[in-house]
């Protein structure tokens, strides 16, 4: 509880070192009178939003905006029903699921019409994951615990690819495919023996328990080298990296209650204590909040579409729909953020020595400048260093607890990045 509390902490500190926390997402005007459940948009930039409103409702559904969030048609009318999941495939055709139905719905004409499909009404739909045209995988919640479906047809016909017993309500909350075509589940329940990751390297013809046993394991993203993020809720993100595919890392702990890549492969994480969303622009090495505070942003589940914006939803309380001011590529963004993707360090927190890694920047062969500031940006230690290869290992273990910055400043540019001391 101490180590939580101190990264609490240290987590909102963070804030002071970042002028961009407070000015990273918009409000867009979703009707006020409906809780959000899920969101999704298509590669036109077409927002499709489901909700599950808390009290009498008869307008629940989906709704779709064709004008980036400015106006919304309710496109299917589920009254009092929730929605539980919306996914849409390579085609642009949109599938979305409903509490308790013994079917769930497929637009093929961007939600003007709908077929329903039927399906077995044991099951709760809490995932679409598209990995093809009309090729979907299917995370499903079940009376004896989790369900994992794959269809190649657009909901014909069903082949089941996994499946537990004795789980209580467990279920498939979220997947991802590697680039070799491995595929990882995340599994919540709260049942003995429940949650956690299993990975299939075969299909899906036999399955193995990678680890997180009794985590609500609820987010999962891959990036190109084939390294695997989770994201277990109130329990923080974790990461399997491709060198070392048989030990889950973890990385940090605000909690993890939704998570994307974006195309420069930047991880973006909302947390729900402390509210906000960081990011990783070093592959899980490091973190900083880009906003925090309920005013200033979601805390719930993330989305990105084609253009590299950001959607999330604030699942406390209304209003609950936001999207990033700007795209988040950051390939043509300032000289002061380039640097700061170009110096990994770790570990975070680090408590005796500091490894520094410099990517693709001139700093290398130069004489810099090293510099240690606190919060309050007073210099702690600074020293003329050779950075004579592409790494470097600075002995903090004179720096009381705390959260600090580290810069290297040469004739060329100057590289900076934050770290946690324990």
């Amino acid at each position: 509880m101490k180590y939580k509390i101190l990264l609490f902490v240290l987590a909102s500190l963070m804030v002071a070192l970042n002028g961009e926390a407070q000015d990273f997402w918009e409000t867009l005007p979703f009707p006020d009178t409906l809780d959000i459940s899920c969101v999704a948009v298509n590669d036109q930039g077409h927002i499709f939003v489901g909700t599950g409103t808390t009290g009498p409702c008869v307008s629940d559904g989906v709704y779709r905006s064709t004008d980036r969030g400015q106006t919304w048609q309710h496109v299917l009318n589920t009254g009092t029903i929730s929605i539980l999941a919306i996914g849409i495939d390579k085609t642009g055709h949109v599938y979305v699921s409903s509490q308790g139905a013994t079917t769930f719905w497929k637009t093929t004409d961007n939600g003007q019409t709908w077929q329903s499909i039927p399906f077995n009404s044991m099951c709760h739909i809490t995932k679409f994951y598209s990995f093809g045209n009309d090729s979907l995988l299917i995370g499903c919640s079940q009376t004896l615990g989790a369900l994992l479906l794959r269809t190649y047809d657009g909901g014909i016909t069903f082949d089941t690819l996994f499946q537990t017993y004795n789980h209580v309500s467990e279920s498939v909350r979220d997947i991802a495919i590697e680039p070799n075509g491995d595929i990882y589940i995340g599994l919540q329940g709260w049942s003995l023996g429940a949650g956690g990751v299993v990975r299939s390297v075969d299909n899906g013809a036999t399955w193995q328990y990678q680890g997180l046993q009794g985590y609500q394991v609820i987010n999962l993203e891959s990036n190109a080298q084939g390294d695997i993020f989770i994201g277990a809720g109130d329990d923080g993100t974790f990461a399997i990296y491709h060198d070392n595919p048989d030990e889950i890392k973890f990385l940090f702990w605000p909690s993890n209650y939704g998570m994307v890549l974006n195309s420069s492969g930047y991880l973006y994480s909302n947390s729900d204590w402390p509210d906000g969303t960081l990011r990783s622009m070093d592959n899980g090495m490091t973190f900083e909040w880009v906003s925090n505070g309920t005013l200033n942003g979601p805390n719930g589940e993330l989305t990105i579409d084609d253009n590299d914006f950001l959607y999330g939803i604030f699942i406390s309380a209304l209003p609950n729909l936001y999207r990033s001011k700007e795209p988040t590529y950051t390939g043509l963004q300032s000289k002061e953020l380039a640097g700061k993707t170009h110096l990994m360090i770790y570990p975070i927190p680090a408590k005796d020595i500091l490894n520094c890694r410099f990517l693709q920047n001139s700093i290398v062969g130069e004489k810099c400048k090293l510099s240690i500031v606190d919060i309050n940006n007073r210099i702690l230690y600074q020293e003329e260093v050779l950075i004579d290869s592409d790494s470097y290992k600075l002995n903090i273990t004179h720096l009381p607890p705390g959260l600090y910055c580290i810069n290297f400043t040469s004739n060329q540019e100057i590289v900076t990045a934050k770290f946690v001391k324990l």
